[in-house]
């Protein structure tokens, strides 16, 4: 009843875009196939039912493509057929932000959606960056330095004006382990064994590289121990303000809450830059909507009807 009256007092929608939690198939979670999480696009899908726009987009992380359920289906077909079933034309796209512009290795995938009774099919941007022996067809991408380069060098414990902008204090030992770790490698990779952390992966304790584009930027971005959270030349994990321009928000941006709600804010986040690109697409693509001229969208069939 809640989402009938939404649906009638929003009036027409054009687009849906949803991100349903991705703990339960990132490798940074469990990747527990009973995760009750794991099915919460359902209740996604009852938003796009009910408001039925042209177009309805749900994002998560790449690894949803090879996650399965509890039944041993794969939840992107899943997915997919769902989509299908609420008559929608639907494809899945495998995007990186990096190609988009954002100085950021991301892997993301996109379920792109067009309701059936519209003469459009279901597409994705195309990519505008690339590598730097691509100069013809696209920008070169852009890396960790762009992003990051004018903003004051920081060590461990050292505050700046800005007050995202301030590294946290991490234990003496865990800047040893680190100080003379190369860009791109981890304290666990030491040539002394007594200088390697004695838990984690080789993805932990890891610098960035200053001249690529950056790795993604998670949560616990501001945890020296995470997964390639090290700054690529100063001993430290990254502090908000480069979190938040990795992402691409604007150092006009007002974030709100304590700061391990704007770090979870920002790792959570479509990146705006990234968000910019589809919508511009999307855009492109309702200006260029055509409906079939004496045909109605008819809800129980799941069709368009024959006025």
């Amino acid at each position: 009843a809640q989402l009938a009256d939404a649906s009638r007092s929003l009036g027409r929608l054009d687009v849906v875009i949803g991100g349903p939690p991705c703990q339960g198939f990132s490798l940074s979670g469990k990747r527990d196939i009973a995760d009750t999480r794991n099915a919460l696009f359902e209740h996604y899908l009852r938003f796009v039912d009910a408001l039925r726009p042209p177009f309805a987009i749900m994002e998560n992380v790449r690894l949803l493509t090879s996650m399965k359920n509890v039944s041993g289906a794969f939840v992107k077909d899943k997915i997919l057929t769902a989509f299908q079933r609420h008559a929608y034309k639907v494809r899945l796209f495998e995007i990186n932000a990096k190609d988009y512009g954002l100085p950021q290795h991301r892997e993301r995938v996109l379920f792109i959606a067009v309701r059936k009774d519209l003469c459009l099919e279901p597409s994705a941007p195309d990519k505008t960056h690339g590598a730097p022996g691509d100069l013809f067809e696209h920008a070169p991408f852009r890396r960790f330095a762009d992003a990051c380069s004018d903003l004051p060098y920081l060590e461990s414990g050292d505050i700046s004006d800005d007050q995202l902008h301030v590294a946290v204090k991490h234990p003496h030992h865990v800047i040893e382990w680190l100080w003379d770790v190369p860009e791109g490698c981890s304290a666990h990779a030491n040539s002394n064994v007594d200088m390697r952390p004695p838990s984690g992966y080789n993805t932990t304790y890891k610098r960035q590289v200053w001249n690529e584009p950056a790795s993604t930027v998670q949560t616990t971005f501001g945890m020296i121990s995470g997964c390639r959270n090290v700054h690529p030349i100063a001993t430290r994990s990254l502090t908000i303000r480069e979190a938040a321009r990795i992402q691409s928000f604007p150092d006009s941006f007002s974030f709100s809450g304590n700061l391990g709600a704007i770090r979870t804010g920002i790792g959570n986040a479509m990146p705006p830059l990234l968000a910019l690109r589809l919508a511009t697409h999307l855009k492109r693509q309702l200006l260029n909507l055509v409906e079939v001229p004496g045909r109605a969208w008819d809800r129980r069939r799941g069709d368009g009807g024959v006025d």
